[in-house]
């Protein structure tokens, strides 16, 4: 069954493929930082290079806010303020799993990291994986959360949003004032503060009237406006204005726009929706697999940017088919991995430690 707009019963493929999408664009994020394509666009005379690694960058940055968005989309919507720990526990699985499994990897491609260095990078306490350590701290805060919103009338609610988007995404980017900055995004409180957000505009606003049409046009302008001014602004300015922040507003506007287009239609066709289905539970892995750190490491060694040699017709076509076929490939193995643990009944044993955390931990 599917639904439109996200207000009936079922589910909405569409949003399901930009969950998709917007892993594609999280590999292309690093293969531009990693493949040192960021440098070479800053560094070339080359104009039309420069624009279009801008343009990619600009369309891609807006994915982590996009996965935010879609997460505080449901879960504000819980009123059990109940845990549901059942799908956290099977991210968790999944990314130690493939932390071990990278890792080794990386050491037979020839990265020998040492002991300080392994340390420093196991999940959640360590710098591997950064976004999943928010996303797991906003996950088990969001009863709490929901429990706020739910005390706030319509108009208190509309206040609460505005303050937090006109100080941490509106103001912050342009002052340097540490006591209201979130860390360029890299924030659990960034991830509150989209959660308080998103709730208000699901729960309080109009968002289903409006036609997909005006959503793309909004988004399209913001991710112009982006481009141009990452294109233009020198980095050494002493502000964070057009930097690639997750808070910049232009980013997290281009993000709720690019959720509300694709929450606004409604994917019919049945085989599309068995493909969207088979690959989105399997797309967070791929996050786990290629962002490796120490596998980022050796992708640095390989210099992707000589063999893009600033090639503005080559960068266009080689980065988002790269980004696929890596996409693909750890989602299959992703599968394989999934297979496994079915078979061998460690699934059930998530699942079973996951009701008993449910049952007591009712907030």
């Amino acid at each position: 069954m599917n639904i439109n707009r996200l207000t009936g019963v079922g589910r909405n493929y569409s949003v399901d493929l930009l969950k998709i999408i917007s892993m594609i664009l999280v590999v292309i994020l690093h293969l531009n930082l990693f493949g040192g394509l960021i440098k070479s666009a800053n560094d070339t005379g080359n104009i039309l290079f420069k624009l279009m690694v801008n343009f990619y960058e600009e369309i891609s940055i807006i994915a982590v806010n996009v996965f935010i968005i879609i997460s505080s989309w449901f879960l504000c919507t819980n009123q059990t303020y109940t845990l549901k720990s059942k799908r956290i526990l099977r991210l968790l699985v999944s990314m130690f799993f493939w932390y071990l499994v990278m890792t080794g990897v990386a050491y037979l491609l020839g990265i020998r990291p040492g002991f300080k260095e392994l340390l420093f990078s196991v999940p959640l306490i360590g710098k591997s994986y950064d976004f999943m350590a928010g996303y797991v701290i906003l996950f088990f805060l969001s009863p709490f959360l929901n429990r706020l919103t739910n005390q706030l009338n319509q108009k208190s609610h509309k206040k609460l949003a505005i303050i937090l988007f006109s100080v941490f995404c509106f103001f912050a980017p342009i002052t340097m004032n540490q006591y209201v900055q979130v860390n360029r995004g890299y924030s659990f409180i960034w991830f509150v503060c989209i959660y308080l957000i998103v709730s208000f505009v699901r729960n309080h606003t109009q968002w289903d009237k409006r036609t997909w049409k005006w959503y793309l046009v909004v988004f399209l302008v913001l991710t112009v406006i982006g481009t141009a001014a990452r294109s233009l602004c020198p980095s050494s300015l002493p502000l964070y204005v057009a930097q690639g922040h997750y808070n910049d507003p232009i980013i997290f506007l281009s993000a709720l726009s690019c959720f509300l287009l694709f929450a606004s239609f409604t994917i019919k066709r049945h085989g599309v929706a068995k493909v969207i289905q088979f690959f989105v539970p399997l797309s967070v892995a791929v996050f786990f697999i290629h962002a490796n750190m120490f596998i980022e490491q050796w992708f640095k060694t390989q210099e992707f940017h000589a063999y893009i040699n600033e090639s503005t017709v080559r960068y266009m076509v080689c980065l988002p088919l790269l980004a696929l076929a890596i996409y693909i490939v750890c989602t299959l193995c992703e599968f394989v991995r999934e297979w496994l643990f079915d078979k061998a009944g460690i699934n059930k044993l998530i699942d079973r430690l996951s009701l008993s955390i449910d049952e007591h931990l009712i907030f």
